[in-house]
């Protein structure tokens, strides 16, 4: 995720527009649990066409309110999402899962290592 962010950073649109409203996404967990976070729908006008498309990124938490404006990088090629000019929208998921396995990788080698039996009759 935090790759395919930075290639639209790096190779996407800088572009302005509105925050008209929020998509619901329904999310489930494998507990069985559910909810729902929502993802800031963001309208402008490219090439003379007046788009409206949601952000890849949803939460529970809006940091944006409807009729904010909004800098955003959007991908004319995928005209299926744009990424919010954001910290958290352009790097703290991808951040968030890259920690989570960093630090997995240290549990489980630390966890992994045993010492070694020593030999019968090594001094």
């Amino acid at each position: 995720m935090l790759y395919f962010n930075l290639q639209i950073i790096r190779h996407g649109e800088v572009l302005e527009g509105y925050v008209i409203g929020y998509e619901s996404r329904k999310q489930s967990s494998h507990r069985g649990t559910s909810g729902s976070t929502d993802a800031p729908i963001v309208e402008f006008e490219y090439d003379g066409e007046r788009l409206q498309i949601p952000s890849q990124m949803s939460s529970a938490w809006h940091g944006f309110k409807v009729g904010d404006e909004v800098t955003f990088y959007f991908d004319p090629a995928d005209k299926s999402e744009v990424i919010l000019d954001s910290f958290y929208h352009k790097y703290g998921f991808g951040i968030f899962f890259a920690l989570c396995g960093i630090l997995q990788f240290i549990i489980l080698w630390f966890t992994g290592k045993k010492e070694k039996p020593q030999k019968k009759g090594a001094a």
